[in-house]
């Protein structure tokens, strides 16, 4: 059952009582990966949403808040970059001095970006006199800033400040783009570009100061600028039901924008909307991606990076398993919105505890490459073969074969040629215990496997090399880790790796750089498909072989703290 205060919003909002199933599909989750990266943080987080005029930016903020607020117990304060307009007034002073275009209000310049920061400044801390904070308001009715006392006053400091606004976290054009007008507005009342230049300078100042406070961005996408015009005369029409049940004058609604109005006023923003809409989603934090219906199709966490992990000896020290040596990496990488995605012989049941533990919600493979997991926290929308997993929340994409196969191929081999060998079928959770230093729980955990069998070889070498022969010519893989060597599907690490580049490439339009790291062979696969691949030093073996068309980063230290050196090493340099 929908909770009473989203329903209670959407009424408030005169929205259609349908819209309960768009907050409970994406804005919930939304919501949780932005609580998350909040955690992640660990001090007040300033969050940019950024949309074009009429995509529903504001309707977003507002149950963001409600969400965060009653859900998560984050407090939340909301500011529009419309209510730091400059007054009218100023415009008209700007229009007279630099372009007659500067008259209307939205382009970057008709700001008060001063008193932007501030107020957002005085938000994430209170101030030494007060632990209020008064949020400046427009009064687009009259095309003017309201007077001070109708300023709204929140308590402050607030746990995450949401800047919403069409052109929140633009950075500026390149200046050779500016010689060309995008439209009539343009033709006929810029030709020299007087008023394009000064707009795309200003985004090189104190815009960028401002945006520079973001910590993290939602940038809501249109098809196409051409939808713009649909959804601003929308939001003209709510704004005018808006004001008639508030009683509003005849000549207060006389300000409201007709179409032809409405046309010339969205041209101010082609350009930069334009810009934005290829620009923002490669910076983004979150895409939400809407069609021409206004219907939200999909929505996907972008990165520049993607983490792929081995656990044992690499993320987890080979004798303690402890992984606190990586903590500061970690820490700079959920900060990010880095997915670290744990790539391991491990089973599920034992990823989603670690996860826990270190504050990880990311896809994650397990079994040697055998099967993927997606949290439908961050995968709404099932990709295609992907089925429901029996662990709550996750979908499941199988890579592998079932462990019933791997079983009775292993009966038959046992029962033709007696060689001497055992496995997790065949220990009690005692044995594993005594094999892998595992504490009870996780030797659990650990034998709740689905797709692979770790095995202990203790037959001749000669024996070994026919039975492997015999595994692969029956459709099975072998694969030798830091402790077992491991029976499963024709798969390994690479595969679900190379499937997980592509998806995040295609959603975000742009491939992120794969960081893999790994300290044993079977870890191997996963570098031929790494931008960064990452031998970390074993203190029972020798490095893993690495072959790869990116960089190979041999570690100093082993294990959790190679980890670390690693990462810290590709972050920084990747960032000078």
């Amino acid at each position: 059952m929908a909770h009473k205060y989203l329903l209670e919003a959407i009424a408030e909002h005169r929205l259609p009582p349908e819209f309960i199933d768009t907050t409970l599909r994406w804005h919930l989750p939304l919501a949780a990966q932005i609580a998350a990266r909040r955690r992640a943080i660990d001090a007040p987080m300033v969050l940019g949403v950024q949309g074009t005029q009429g995509s529903g930016k504001s309707t977003l903020s507002h149950f963001l808040k409600l969400i965060l607020s009653n859900q998560h117990q984050l407090s939340v304060a909301v500011v529009s970059i419309d209510d730091f307009y400059l007054t009218r007034a100023e415009r008209q002073t700007l229009a007279k001095d630099v372009h007659p275009l500067l008259a209307t209000r939205g382009v970057p310049g008709t700001h008060d970006t001063e008193l932007a920061i501030n107020t957002i400044t005085a938000l994430l801390r209170s101030a030494p006199d007060s632990n209020t904070v008064a949020l400046p308001s427009f009064n687009k009715a009259i095309d003017d800033r309201a007077p001070r006392e109708q300023w709204p006053a929140v308590s402050a400091p607030v746990d995450v400040v949401i800047l919403e606004g069409w052109c929140v976290g633009l950075d500026a054009q390149p200046e050779d783009s500016l010689e060309d007008a995008v439209n009539n507005l343009e033709a006929d009342e810029d030709s020299n570009g007087i008023w394009r230049t000064f707009v795309n300078d200003q985004l090189k100042g104190r815009y960028r100061e401002l945006y520079a406070m973001l910590d993290a961005m939602v940038v809501i996408t249109a098809p196409s600028f051409a939808c713009v015009f649909e959804w601003r005369s929308l939001q003209e029409q709510k704004l005018e039901a808006k004001l008639i049940a508030e009683g509003a004058s005849k000549e207060q609604r006389s300000r409201l924008l007709n179409p032809t109005q409405v046309q010339r006023f969205i041209s101010h923003y082609q350009r930069l909307t334009e810009y934005g809409l290829t620009r923002l989603p490669r910076i983004a934090d979150w895409v939400i991606r809407l069609d021409a219906q206004h219907a939200i199709t999909d929505l996907y966490s972008c990165s520049r990076y993607l983490v792929s992990t081995d656990l044992d000896g690499t993320l987890l020290d080979h004798y303690s398993y402890d992984w606190r040596a990586a903590q500061p990496s970690i820490t700079r990488l959920l900060r990010a919105g880095t997915p670290i995605i744990i790539n391991t012989s491990k089973t599920a049941a034992e990823v989603l505890q670690l996860q826990r533990a270190m504050g990880i919600e990311q896809p994650f493979v397990v079994e040697n490459g055998s099967a993927l997991y997606l949290p439908k926290s961050l995968f709404p929308t099932p990709p295609p073969s992907a089925i429901d997993s029996k662990y709550l929340g996750y979908w499941q994409l199988s890579f592998g074969l079932s462990r019933e196969q791997i079983l009775t191929f292993l009966a038959t081999i046992r029962e033709q040629y007696n060689w001497q060998f055992s496995g997790f079928s065949d220990w009690s959770c005692e044995q594993v215990i005594d094999h892998t230093g595992l504490s009870e729980e996780n030797a659990k955990m650990s034998l709740a496997r689905e797709f692979s069998e770790p095995l202990l070889w203790a037959d001749t070498a000669e024996n070994f090399a026919t039975f492997t022969t015999l595994a692969q010519q029956a459709g099975f893989k072998i694969l030798q880790g830091g402790r077992f060597t491991h029976l499963l599907g024709n798969t390994n690490k690479g595969a679900p790796l190379i499937w997980l580049k592509q998806f995040y490439t295609e959603r975000q339009s742009f491939p992120p750089q794969v960081i893999a790291l790994g300290d044993s062979q079977n870890d191997a696969d996963m570098f031929p498909e790494a931008d960064f691949a990452v031998a970390v030093k074993s203190p029972t073996h020798e490095y893993p072989e690495v072959l790869t068309k990116g960089k190979a980063i041999f570690t100093r230290g082993c294990g959790p703290e190679g980890w670390n050196e690693a990462i810290e090493e590709i972050l920084t340099t990747s960032s000078q």
